[in-house]
């Protein structure tokens, strides 16, 4: 993904084992989860009228490509 950027986080590595084995039951990725908590995160505290001015930037930077 063009633009996107790597955030770090840490966990206890027995945390982390437990964590990733109770999403794999349910099907999950810790990825996914992560990005799917991050994307709530961005929505609920980010205005509308910003993530909309930040789609269109994100959509004229891609036509630019």
């Amino acid at each position: 993904m063009s633009g996107a950027v790597q955030v770090e986080l840490r966990l206890h590595e027995h945390k982390l084992e437990a964590l990733t084995s109770a999403l794999a039951e349910q099907g999950l990725t810790l990825e996914e989860r992560m990005q799917d908590a991050l994307t709530e995160l961005y929505v609920e505290l980010v205005p509308p009228e910003t993530r909309r001015e930040i789609r269109e930037r994100i959509a004229a930077e891609r036509l630019a490509e």
